[in-house]
């Protein structure tokens, strides 16, 4: 690769390092965690109602599961 050329790719990655210092330094000093920033975003969505009902009964279904193994084991 000649010298001109090799320059070239030098300067192009040069501006592109500084693109992706600003985009991290404007990411970096935003002051709200990023739960805060998607917090709400399903207040008022049905479909993320289902989704919580339906981990909610796969969560106490799984709990069930656990409690009747423990009560069929022979620990006496």
């Amino acid at each position: 690769m000649s010298s001109p050329e090799l320059e070239k790719r030098v300067t192009i990655l040069e501006g592109e390092l500084t693109q992706i210092k600003s985009l991290l330094e404007t990411s970096i000093s935003q002051n709200k965690p990023w739960w805060k920033e998607i917090s709400g975003q399903f207040s008022n969505s049905s479909i993320f109602d289902q989704v919580v009902e339906l981990g909610r009964e796969y969560r106490e279904s799984s709990k069930e599961e656990v409690n009747d193994s423990i009560f069929k084991r022979d620990y006496w």
